[in-house]
């Protein structure tokens, strides 16, 4: 009898235990599955592979634009030991281009390279203008216009690593005036041996352009061949005689009468027409006119 009570209560503690996994389970306890592990570790090595490459791909890119930098340092050195003139200027365009491009390296980096690039060319272009502007200061007369000229405003639009490179064409330019000047010059201290220097350095001196001046040097050259010329036909013909006469009277009707015109009423006058030059001519359209009116009238 105690024997099947004891089966009894064994059967239904047995009963009571697989009632209770039969609820856990119900409840849903979770159970271990290899396929989610699976996927984890897949996942993991992706992501590994993409931070791989892109740290792959950031390193060429790297050392390729590291590459492209190679030749600017050199040039930016140069810039700063044989132009330190340009540094400053340099220096802010470089502070320019990285804020214009903060996101992007290699814009900036390319916008930084082409800064460098410009301030070298500057650089090149300003030791060959220094030494012209040696020379024009040499020369004295020629450096007060270039003074002048560079002191004008407004300034034209910049061209190159923001500088209008004003100081150079004006350096360019009075030089190339200085080497035309050089044969006029040369014929002027050539014509002051003649009877013709007063008339020529009173002519330079009322006119105040540089072409002006050599256009009256020019003149004077020319009036000078006609004077030899016409003092050896006068020689020759007084020589020959019978046409002396004849020439020496024509010579004395052209004497100017009354008054003559001197240096300080050619100064006035070539204030009112413009130039020695322009008085001149139309002095001698006038005169012109007034001995064909002479002619008409004893006719």
């Amino acid at each position: 009898g105690s024997g099947g009570e004891v089966g009894g209560g064994g059967g239904g503690g047995g009963g009571g235990a697989g009632g209770g996994r039969g609820v856990e389970n119900s409840r849903g306890t979770p159970e271990p599955n290899g396929s989610h592990l699976l996927d984890d570790v897949v996942r993991h090595l992706t992501d590994r592979k993409q931070r791989i490459s892109k740290a792959a791909t950031a390193c060429v890119s790297e050392f390729f634009w590291w590459l492209c930098d190679l030749p600017f340092i050199p040039m930016g050195l140069m810039v700063l030991l044989c132009a330190p003139w340009r540094a400053r200027s340099m220096y802010k365009a470089l502070g320019m281009a990285r804020r214009w491009n903060p996101s992007v390296d290699a814009v900036a980096g390319s916008s930084c390279r082409w800064v460098v690039f410009e301030h070298l060319l500057v650089a090149v272009l300003d030791i060959p203008i220094i030494v012209l502007s040696t020379v024009l200061l040499i020369t004295i007369y020629r450096a007060p216009v270039a003074w002048k000229q560079s002191q004008r405003r407004p300034l034209p639009e910049p061209l190159l690593a923001g500088d209008s490179l004003q100081v150079h064409r004006i350096v360019l330019s009075q030089v190339t005036s200085l080497i035309i000047d050089v044969p006029f010059f040369i014929l002027a201290l050539a014509l002051s041996l003649t009877w013709r220097s007063p008339t020529l350095w009173r002519r330079i001196r009322n006119e105040t352009e540089g072409p002006s001046r050599r256009v009256e040097v020019a003149r004077v050259l020319l009036q000078v061949m006609i004077d030899v010329v016409a003092v050896v036909s006068v020689v020759l013909t007084t020589v020959t005689v019978w046409r002396a006469a004849v020439l020496w009277q024509r010579i004395g009707e052209l004497k100017p009468r009354g008054r003559q015109e001197t240096g300080r009423d050619q100064k006035k006058n070539a204030q009112v027409f413009g130039s020695i030059g322009n008085y001149e001519v139309r002095s001698a359209r006038v005169e012109g006119r007034g001995s064909r009116v002479e002619g008409r009238g004893s006719r």
